[in-house]
């Protein structure tokens, strides 16, 4: 957010207050105006501090006090200014919960749009042919699966000066869903393409030339 007053006028309020006669000249170029407008600087930079901090109040559009709300919510990982902002708004709207619904919707406040899968061990009765044959273990494991790889590309005026023209953050996803996760289980992850039709429902496989993978 730009200041409401600018440099010049800092300098004509403070030309202003000062006596008049000879020996307060106005010009530019004297003395008595470099000084000024020295002072003008520092007031100008003040203003633009006290106007950002009305966009600082609010995640969103967090800047210099994004570390804060980072510190004060144990948000961490994310890379990109994007990415961190996302990463606060999703931790301070969540409401917590296990359930598939809410860990959609925390992934969906992240940017990214994933389906959960549930597993459990197979049971006489139960299991269809062609399921897998998981053991007792598996009640623990859940799969997170992401269509394609999704990226995050620079703003203007929502990337900081120094960050690259588009990022990857599958790696700060996992860690912020593995921090929501309960702890008690195991979360899988897989990646494909909408175009690819891999083995086992997407979660593992190759198909013409993509490599779908699993972490």
């Amino acid at each position: 957010m730009p200041p409401r007053y600018s440099r010049a006028d800092f300098r004509a309020a403070l030309q202003a207050l000062l006596p008049t006669g000879r020996i307060w000249p106005r010009e530019e170029g004297t003395t008595q105006a470099q000084v000024l407008d020295g002072l003008a600087a520092v007031y100008e930079r003040q203003s633009a501090d006290a106007a950002a901090l009305l966009s600082d109040a609010f995640p969103a559009g967090a800047h210099q006090l994004l570390p804060d709300w980072e510190a004060t919510l144990a948000v961490s990982g994310q890379t990109t200014l994007q990415q961190r902002r996302a990463a606060v708004v999703a931790q301070l709207i969540g409401v917590g919960g296990q359930s598939i619904p809410y860990l959609t919707a925390y992934a969906k406040a992240l940017g990214f749009d994933v389906t959960i899968t549930q597993y459990g061990p197979a049971r006489a009765g139960g299991a269809q042919a062609g399921s897998p044959c998981c053991g007792d273990a598996w009640s623990f494991v859940w799969s997170i699966g992401l269509v394609q790889w999704t990226s995050t590309h620079a703003r203007a005026g929502q990337s900081a000066a120094g960050e690259s023209l588009a990022a990857w953050g599958e790696a700060a996803f996992e860690a912020a869903l593995r921090r929501v996760a309960a702890a008690h289980t195991l979360v899988r992850f897989s990646y494909t393409s909408p175009d690819a039709a891999p083995w086992d429902d997407g979660l593992v496989g190759w198909d013409h030339g993509f490599t779908i993978w699993e972490t």
